[in-house]
């Protein structure tokens, strides 16, 4: 009896060394060296002239001066000179801080602001690149095709009038960026 369970511990001693031999020789025990990558599911999407337009004319709209903040001026020299600084929502002129807020669109389709501190205030116009300035004719008329416009449309511009200027007007009153 006794060597009957002696055989019978050594049968158990053999499959518990064997199953724990299995589990430890099954199991990977080391990571496997892979390179780290990001997966993503969106892809980077490439605008265009007019989609960029598009999205800081909106940008605007919704009241974030982000894509017109800096300097502006005309190319006039002393007297003639007109220059802005647009700072987040603050419009400078001379010595004097306006805040700016979105006024609307025009019948052109370009944005205005207006600034809160002064009343019947003329409305400071955004004219993107390639957007014409409506022009007073000689003759009454208004030249909204940018056919008179002397303003340089290859830039974005900025126009603080209260009606609808001259050529001459025009060219002395537009700023262009300059940062």
């Amino acid at each position: 009896m006794k060597n009957k369970a002696q055989f019978l511990f050594y049968i158990f001693l053999t499959a518990l060394i064997v199953s724990s031999a299995w589990i430890v020789f099954s199991k990977k025990w080391t990571k496997p060296v892979t390179a780290h990558s990001v997966a993503s599911t969106s892809q980077v999407k490439i605008y265009n002239q007019e989609e960029i337009k598009n999205l800081a004319f909106n940008q605007l709209l919704n009241g974030d001066f982000s894509s017109v903040q800096g300097k502006w001026s005309n190319n006039q020299q002393g007297e003639q000179r007109v220059a802005y600084r647009i700072e987040e929502n603050l419009f400078f002129i001379k010595d004097k801080r306006y805040y700016l807020s979105v006024g609307g669109k025009t019948e052109n389709g370009v944005i205005y602001f207006n600034t809160h501190e002064q009343k019947n205030a003329a409305p400071l116009t955004f004219y993107p690149e390639g957007t014409p300035i409506p022009v007073r004719l000689e003759n009454g008329l208004i030249d909204t095709k940018g056919e008179h416009d002397p303003s340089d449309r290859t830039q974005a511009r900025f126009l603080l009038a209260q009606t609808i200027l001259t050529a001459e007007q025009i060219k002395n009153n537009v700023v262009y960026r300059k940062n």
